[in-house]
């Protein structure tokens, strides 16, 4: 109870500005007539202390972060993860962008294909490139299907679209997907078949995509995919599945597939998270969530969050 006039204080505050506005100069940025005015005489502990002597700089006062730049509807992500990896690795190589965007109400969600990888097979069929690691079981790796030897077969489709179906009905459905690879291939195939409850995704971001080969699928991309916005990025020097330029191509392809794709260039190769545009990403699902006002309930949590 001795906190409530501290925490009233705080939300009054955040309900006329909309913001700290004792830290915008720390942010290095203008604060408006109304906030310089009400600054200059406040006299609030925890205004004063951010504030200090006019002699200190920002560097010296190390803040806390300030919460979130925009306020969002709490939103779920679901997390793909490619040919022959896991719900685990997908977790660790996104890691950076589940951090950076731990200010907002953002739930991240992962699954487990289903299916176990079959050694030998590729993720896309035919290929000049070969891996020595793709001929080595192992019981933790997955895949959401095994392609034929022309890649026009990809068996067992059928049972990882039921199983991610599943979990949108189990889990209450999600916003937006961040899928790598076989796991894009995957996010662009369910979001041609409007007659599933999972297709109805807002928003996807593919890395290092491809569109499908099978023969079964042709049908469902003879139209563009609509009201799923889509962030498509490729590695300038992936070389996993043949040359960066056919690598290249094959993403501009499944990027096509959607009305209105953003691309996005990145250095690195196939799996190489430590060159994925985390800021570019941040940047493409807060765009696409849905803004809200704060409410009071959130505002008070935001006072809690910078304590």
């Amino acid at each position: 109870m001795k906190m409530l006039p501290s925490a009233k204080t705080h939300v009054d505050v955040l309900e006329r500005f909309g913001r700290y506005c004792h830290r915008i100069q720390l942010l290095s940025r203008e604060s408006t007539p109304e906030e310089k005015k009400f600054l200059a005489t406040a006299g609030n502990n925890f205004i004063r202390s951010v504030i200090g002597p006019k002699s200190m700089s920002a560097r010296t006062l190390h803040p806390k972060p300030v919460g979130p730049i925009c306020k969002i509807r709490p939103i779920r992500v679901l997390l793909l993860h490619g040919f022959r990896q896991n719900a685990t690795v997908i977790r660790d190589a996104l890691k950076p962008l589940v951090n950076r965007m731990k200010i907002y109400p953002i739930e991240f969600i992962t699954l487990n294909s289903p299916m176990l990888y079959t050694p030998g097979t590729t993720p896309f069929g035919d290929s000049m490139v070969t891996h020595p690691t793709w001929s080595t079981p192992n019981e933790y790796l997955r895949c959401w299907w095994n392609a034929s030897d022309d890649g026009k077969v990809y068996r067992g489709w059928e049972a990882s679209v039921r199983y991610v179906e599943r979990a949108w009905l189990e889990k209450g459905g999600w916003d937006g997907v961040v899928a790598f690879s076989q796991g894009a291939t995957l996010a662009s195939l369910l979001s041609s078949m409007p007659q599933l409850s999972c297709s109805h995704s807002r928003f996807a971001v593919l890395i290092s995509g491809f569109p499908s080969r099978a023969t079964a699928h042709k049908a469902q991309f003879e139209k563009k995919i609509t009201e799923v916005k889509t962030l498509n990025i490729y590695g300038v020097q992936d070389a996993h599945l043949g040359s960066p330029e056919e690598v290249k191509e094959r993403t501009l392809k499944l990027a096509s597939m959607y009305e209105d794709p953003e691309i996005l260039e990145r250095g690195g190769g196939h799996f190489t998270p430590q060159w994925w545009p985390w800021d570019k990403i941040e940047e493409f699902i807060l765009d696409n969530a849905m803004s809200v006002e704060m409410s009071t309930e959130g505002v008070f949590m935001m006072f809690l969050r910078n304590l």
